[in-house]
């Protein structure tokens, strides 16, 4: 048996002897047919392989694969591992004791007894490198500047213009006067040119926030289009408390329906941007928060809901918020207790009874589902809604600006854009 598996063979027979002819008989034919092998990756026969694989943007975190392994060396011990709710534990071989194999030990940071590694080719460099580039944008910022080339792409295609580095200065003066045409609002064109100028200083070039006719335009389109209100309606108490409602008649079963009224909920109370509590991709995200992230105390008063990673601090401290219990429903420590009761095991704090992480696609796709059932359209309502409601409801109960800046974490008059009063 032979299998291929991209750039790794993998052989197999019933015995040691057969499979170390098979592994022979493979060697000679890759020697006939002049494809190199890497000699020192070759292993066999043996019963155990290991081999490794890497995701498509490589292995950024243990978090985001849920793979977490330790072990403990000298005789008569072992290791254990722990992927997506399963565990084993093992001991080591014992022909490595009667080997009496060294075991290796923690390094110093001297470099000494360190096993010597062969330095990247150049080309692998580059690789960490570009991985580097990537991990210093926030997912949402990436997505939103790949947006931005699509746009100017389109753009090129449309006039039959040839893709050029750095862009042309005629160029970005006709494609913001493009979308202006288009009638796209004077911040996405905003965020349309920052994508681009992302691009140019990444490759090396000018920055195009340097040069006076892109600034000019960009000026032009706000005073020209003036300062559009944010058209999203706000998800107040009275709102929220019609869509938990309409929750069993939209999910398929009660854990569904006890999962979105906890994220629900948490979302108003809380304040809550939604990629602070769900993944954005199916794949997962590290950005949002993780089961040990959220606490209850133990007379179920309070619930802490830890910030690792947010949008005006993605390299400071953690932030800790405390949600009380509510009087009245809904309540977001009572909707977390009712979830968490069911929840199956994983890191992420919101997931399918499959554990699967919960995705803002699937929540945008509920709560449109719901908002339909309780009678409302679902026209301007966002996910963001459910901040915005929250902010209008302190601000209608008096609560002192300061304090609604603190709970929404808001340190800036933008907190006032938020208050439909």
């Amino acid at each position: 048996m032979l299998i291929h598996y991209l750039d790794d063979f993998l052989g197999g027979d019933k015995d040691t002897t057969a499979a170390n002819a098979l592994l022979q008989l493979f060697i000679e034919l890759m020697q006939e047919l002049k494809v190199p092998l890497a000699h020192e990756k070759t292993e066999g026969p043996t019963e155990v392989l290991v081999f490794l694989v890497f995701h498509d943007q490589f292995w950024l975190t243990n978090d985001g694969a849920e793979l977490y392994t330790d072990s403990a060396g000298g005789n008569g011990l072992g290791f254990g591992i722990y992927f997506r709710g399963h565990w084993a534990c093992a001991r080591w071989p014992e022909s490595w004791e009667k080997e009496d194999r060294a075991f290796p030990k923690a390094s110093t940071g001297s470099g000494r007894g360190t096993p010597s590694r062969p330095a990247p080719s150049l080309g692998n460099l580059q690789k960490r490198a570009d991985t580097l580039l990537r991990c210093s944008l926030a997912d949402n910022t990436r997505r939103t500047y790949t947006t931005a080339l699509n746009a100017f792409q389109a753009f090129l295609a449309k006039y039959n213009l040839k893709q050029n580095m750095p862009i042309p200065a005629p160029y970005l003066v006709w494609f913001i006067a493009y979308c202006f045409e288009n009638n796209c609002a004077a911040n996405t064109i905003k965020t349309y040119v920052a994508g681009l100028n992302y691009i140019h200083k990444i490759n090396g070039f000018q920055d195009i926030h340097s040069m006076f006719v892109v600034n000019g335009l960009l000026e032009g389109c706000v005073r020209a289009k003036g300062h559009s209100r944010d058209a999203r309606r706000p998800i107040t108490k009275s709102i929220l408390t019609e869509i938990i409602a309409a929750l069993p008649s939209v999910c398929y079963n009660e854990f569904e329906a006890k999962v979105f009224k906890a994220i629900f909920s948490m979302a108003y109370f809380g304040l809550f941007r939604i990629s602070e509590l769900v993944a954005t991709t199916l794949s997962g995200s590290s950005n949002q928060i993780k089961r040990k992230d959220v606490a209850i105390t133990t007379n179920e008063q309070f619930m802490s809901v830890t910030l690792r990673i947010h949008k005006t601090s993605q390299h400071g401290p953690p932030i800790t918020l405390k949600l009380p219990r509510e009087k009245t429903h809904p309540c977001p420590v009572l909707a977390m207790l009712e979830y968490l009761s069911l929840k199956p095991a994983g890191t992420s704090a919101f997931s399918h009874s499959n554990g699967l992480p919960v995705t803002r696609q699937q929540v945008t796709a509920v709560l449109n589902k719901c908002l339909t059932r309780a009678g409302h359209s679902t026209q301007n309502f966002k996910t963001h809604s459910f901040r915005i409601g929250r902010a209008t409801d302190l601000a209608i109960r008096g609560v002192q600006k300061t304090d609604i800046m603190k709970l929404g974490r808001w340190s800036s008059q933008a907190y006032k854009k938020y208050i439909r009063v």
